[in-house]
């Protein structure tokens, strides 16, 4: 007969996730959020302390956190690959193909 294991609460598995994956207590997160007053610190998006638009980005290399961001840049940032050269192409690709409306 297999054992069956106990469920872990939502919010003490999100303590541990945060912990093992940023090296944060739960309280330090949301403080570094709330020094960035819950906004993406690309474009401003307003940030909830938990959810799936709020990502605390992470130089991938290092491991080194960052700052929180909303989906969207957090997304562009990964396509980009963390390339500053693609990313400066791309603000200048975008500048020379401005549609501005009629």
């Amino acid at each position: 007969m297999a054992t069956k294991r106990k469920k872990v609460p939502a919010e003490i598995q999100r303590h541990r996730v945060i912990k093992c994956k940023y090296g944060l207590t739960l309280t330090e997160y949301i403080e570094k959020l709330a020094d960035q007053n819950f906004e993406c610190a690309i474009c401003g998006t307003l940030l909830a302390t938990e959810g799936i638009n709020t990502h605390l980005d992470h130089c991938h290399e290092t491991g080194k956190i960052r700052e929180f961001l909303c989906g969207y840049c957090n997304r562009a940032l990964g396509h980009f690959k963390d390339d500053i050269k693609r990313v400066e192409s791309a603000v200048l690709y975008l500048e020379r193909h401005q549609c501005t409306p009629s």
